[in-house]
């Protein structure tokens, strides 16, 4: 029993200075890996970036970044880096490779404008009714115009509404001029009225509502097709009636009145 009770004592006093040493080194190891870090072997020198353009260049990515010239790759984990591009408002998806001691390869993929929504701001609007921006002054502008967004309203409702605007403009686009009134270059959203659009030309207001898109676009065409020649006369088109098209029409201004003759008055005459 003493013998037994001699072995475990020994095993206890070994084991408890294997794990002082153990603690020891760790101690003396965290400096040396932290040095061993910062060691300028390790210094980012080459940054590849592929996938930019338009709306970025290489040096927008790295100064979002804010790489520095004693940044090593050990601070550039791929997780930290993707994170920090995702959150750039142009940048939909990332992807992150270092490679040791001194380099990053990035991918990225800008986020596609399909339009220009009014919030305040001028913002793009991506293909799933997102916005990102605002828009900086060198970017470009030539994309139809969604108006009427209220900023306060619920962002899921904003969204949907984004999404309805989009899917008409995409219409447009792919079916234009057969089934459509041709090109867009605004539509504003309407809570009462839904989608009024308006063609590049002529330019009526088109009120279309939220449903039966491709069928009101095409009474709308055929409509216009009608007052050609005479399209400044009309204020507007509303295609929200089943198989109806009501038009309003612009008061025509009443002419000028003639002016009043008023006869001349005579002078008296100077005595000598």
């Amino acid at each position: 029993m003493r013998a037994w009770l001699a072995r475990w004592r020994w095993a206890g006093l070994g084991l408890f200075a294997v794990l002082g040493l153990a603690a020891v080194g760790w101690t003396v190891r965290q400096p040396v890996l932290e040095r061993l870090r910062q060691h300028p072997y390790f210094v980012i020198s080459h940054v590849a970036i592929h996938g930019v353009g338009p709306a970025l260049a290489p040096e927008d990515v790295t100064a979002w970044l804010g790489l520095t010239d004693t940044t090593t790759v050990w601070e550039a984990s791929p997780g930290r880096v993707r994170a920090r591009l995702e959150a750039h408002p142009f940048i939909g998806a990332a992807a992150v490779k270092r490679i040791f001691p001194g380099r990053l390869e990035i991918v990225v993929h800008e986020r596609q404008p399909q339009a220009i929504a009014v919030l305040g701001d001028l913002f793009y609007v991506d293909r799933g009714g997102a916005t990102f921006g605002p828009l900086r002054p060198s970017d470009p502008r030539n994309l139809p115009i969604i108006t009427g967004l209220d900023v306060d309203a619920p962002e899921g409702t904003r969204n949907w509404m984004l999404r309805r605007a989009l899917r008409l403009l995409r219409r447009c686009e792919r079916e234009a001029p057969a089934a459509c009134v041709g090109p867009l270059s605004e539509v504003h959203v309407d809570a009462d009225e839904g989608l009024v659009v308006f063609p590049a030309s002529p330019r009526v207001p088109l009120v279309l509502g939220w449903g039966s898109l491709h069928t009101k676009l095409a009474r709308a065409e055929r409509a216009l097709k009608e007052w050609q020649g005479t399209t400044d006369r009309l204020a507007r088109l509303d295609l929200r009636f089943r198989n109806q098209v009501v038009a309003t029409v612009r008061p025509v201004a009443a002419p000028p009145a003639p002016a009043s003759k008023v006869p001349p008055r005579r002078g008296r005459g100077l005595k000598a």
